[in-house]
């Protein structure tokens, strides 16, 4: 080969190593131009419905590039027909990116509800409102006096054992708390217990007791409490279930003793005791007497007995079947029943409780009232 051939060859291999080299450097300059956005991997955040913290993003970029370049050209000229022509070039080029986003949100997502928290508003009203009370009404009853057949009874009613349960007493006994089948006759017009409640019922018995004798001999003429009754019925008297301030009247009856409507008359009032005749009969004695313990009585019938009372008793509180006499004190009513002066057994289904004798499971054979008390 000819020397000028030779060396416009080496003269082309030296401009295409410069235009490789260029070409390099012209890559890694546009590398290093290269927008964050571009060169880091996109980042996407899941938006949570109710963010419990506001992240921090702190983008932080580095970008680091070596380019070593090293080109060697060593151009041999001989004068030898065969040229060793020597081309060196290394290019080394390093990019190491580092990239670190921690996305801040500056607003909510897209989709994203965020509640509003505000202050709860303070009302001040400006009027201050008139409340006016609803008042309570009072039940005021009146009751009648009907006229009293006979004198007034020999004594004072208060002071008096038969009109006054209070002053015989009476003590608790252990019998069955149910309803007894007596043998014997039957009265088809005996008071009804059960039309002391509204509506009439059968209550639970709590209690059964034995009312006190009553010696005249002893202390005469007033005499004194005897021993507890047994004979003819071991209970005389009755504690009955009741609610609480349950409204009271008497024991019903079909009879009247006055004008078709009076079924009853007061013998004696108290705030927390009543004894009524189904008679106008200002005695014990005659026909049936009930005895009401532990009981409010109504003020207003208490009020008109002491009136009659004071003035002579010639006459003397009429009361109805169904009429409200009071309400019980607590949770139970005492009761006593007598005929023609003899207490009686307030258990006793077919004379007190008729409506019942379905329920009448325990049977006893009534003493023989003609035969007297058993002696002992």
């Amino acid at each position: 080969m000819q020397p000028n051939t030779r060396r416009r060859f080496v003269g082309l291999l030296v401009c295409a190593l410069l235009l490789l080299l260029a070409f390099a450097g012209s890559g890694l300059a546009a590398a290093d131009k290269t927008p964050p956005e571009q060169a880091a991997a996109p980042f996407s955040e899941t938006p949570t419905a109710t963010p419990t913290e506001t992240p921090t993003v702190t983008p932080t970029e580095t970008v680091t590039g070596t380019t070593t370049e090293t080109p060697t050209v060593t151009p041999t000229e001989t004068m030898a027909e065969t040229p060793t022509p020597t081309a060196s070039a290394t290019v080394t080029s390093t990019v190491t990116p580092t990239v670190t986003a921690t996305p801040t949100p500056t607003g909510a997502p897209p989709g994203v509800y965020l509640p509003l928290i505000a202050a709860e508003p303070t009302f001040t009203p400006t009027t201050t409102p008139t409340i006016t009370p609803t008042p309570t009404a009072t039940v005021v009853r009146r009751y009648d006096s009907i006229p009293v057949e006979g004198g007034p009874y020999d004594r004072p009613a208060a002071a008096s054992p038969d009109t006054n349960l209070g002053v015989r007493g009476y003590t608790p006994t252990l019998e069955y708390l149910g309803l007894i089948n007596y043998s014997g006759d039957t009265d088809p017009h005996a008071p009804q217990i059960a039309g002391i409640f509204a509506p009439p019922r059968l209550p639970s018995f709590q209690a059964v007791f034995q009312v006190r004798d009553w010696d005249w001999a002893c202390n005469p003429p007033d005499g004194c409490p005897g021993a507890p009754i047994t004979w003819p019925y071991p209970v005389t008297l009755l504690e009955m279930a009741t609610a609480p301030g349950e409204e009271l009247a008497i024991p019903s009856r079909g009879p009247d003793i006055l004008d078709g409507v009076y079924r009853a008359m007061v013998l004696y009032a108290a705030p927390t005791r009543l004894t009524i005749a189904y008679t106008r009969n200002d005695t014990p004695a005659n026909g049936y007497l009930v005895h009401l313990e532990d009981l409010a009585v109504a003020p207003e019938l208490v009020s008109l007995y002491e009136q009659l009372d004071a003035t002579g008793r010639r006459r003397l509180p009429g009361l109805r079947n169904g009429e409200v006499i009071g309400a019980a004190l607590n949770d139970s009513v005492k009761l006593a029943i007598r005929d023609t002066g003899m207490f009686m057994d307030p258990r006793s289904c077919k004379d007190w409780w008729m409506g019942y004798l379905a329920q009448c499971v325990v049977h006893r054979q009534r003493p023989d009232l003609a035969q007297g008390p058993p002696r002992r």
